[in-house]
């Protein structure tokens, strides 16, 4: 999918305007399925592509959700990767939203002032950001082992608060794992949402529990470890990084037992 095409979350992604051309160019993901995705796959993670190649095949992975859908079919085959793979994934999702938020936070040169009011105007607009965000919230919903990460947890948290803030009609269509983890996330707004869109998305069937498994796998072993109880048992844990095997601190609130089952009953 490319620019023109509708987002994740069933908005348009919007075209450039000025009436400047658009050069059109094959994505490297989603044009190579199957085996052939594979073999980029392993290409991409040795980093034997050229510079601009693998430029090229971030990009992709950041503003198509085709990519984004081929790329983790091709990861899900290669086990052997996963560790390499999860340092690029992180490494780009970290270096893309940072650089969005920079470019959203820039001073303003120019400002509307009606009375007392004055309003900054945006280089980068609303538009430019819901293209940026569109694909990289998509994917860590879709994908929330990447949540693991607490810098790129809390920029995901960033983003989000930013699409809400112009208004963006933030409607999430599929019942994607990472919304059911966040139901018990430490920050409320992050948790009312995920909880108010997994209450709309409705009741959890068996097609969908199995998609959604390994979360609340995640989420009842809170309780059955007693991580409330013993926070040291996730410190001494040996976890592998990319697995979604025990839930870290910074993904709940270790010190709300009430939000914590509110959220879990509403997920289940």
């Amino acid at each position: 999918m490319l620019i023109g095409d509708r987002s994740p979350f069933g908005i348009a992604i919007p075209l450039p305007q000025n009436n400047i051309p658009i050069t059109m160019s094959t994505c490297c993901w989603c044009t190579h399925a199957g085996p052939d995705a594979i073999g980029l796959l392993e290409r991409y993670a040795s980093k034997v592509l050229s510079p601009s190649e693998f430029a090229a095949a971030n990009d992709d992975l950041c503003y198509c959700v085709e990519c984004v859908d081929e790329y983790h079919k091709a990861r899900d085959k290669s086990p052997s990767l996963q560790m390499v793979l999860w340092q690029l994934e992180t490494t780009r999702l970290i270096s893309h939203l940072e650089k969005t938020m920079r470019k959203r936070n820039e001073p303003h040169d120019l400002y509307i002032v009606e009375g007392d009011k004055e309003t900054p105007c945006y280089d980068y607009t609303s538009s430019d950001l819901e293209r940026d965000l569109s694909i990289p919230l998509f994917e860590i919903l879709k994908y929330p082992y990447l949540l693991l990460n607490e810098h790129l947890s809390g920029l995901w948290v960033e983003a989000l608060f930013e699409v809400e803030k112009i208004n963006y009609n933030y409607e999430v269509t599929g019942k994607h794992p990472g919304i059911y983890l966040l139901v018990v996330h430490p920050n409320e707004q992050i948790r009312r949402w995920a909880i108010r869109t997994a209450t709309n998305l409705g009741e959890v069937d068996r097609d969908d529990y199995y998609d959604i498994q390994e979360v609340f796998t995640c989420l009842f072993k809170v309780i059955e470890l007693g991580l409330f109880e013993n926070p040291d048992i996730y410190n001494s844990a040996e976890l592998e990084e990319g697995k979604l095997n025990l839930l870290p601190p910074h993904l709940y609130d270790t010190s709300d037992y009430k939000s914590f089952w509110l959220g879990l009953l509403v997920a289940a």
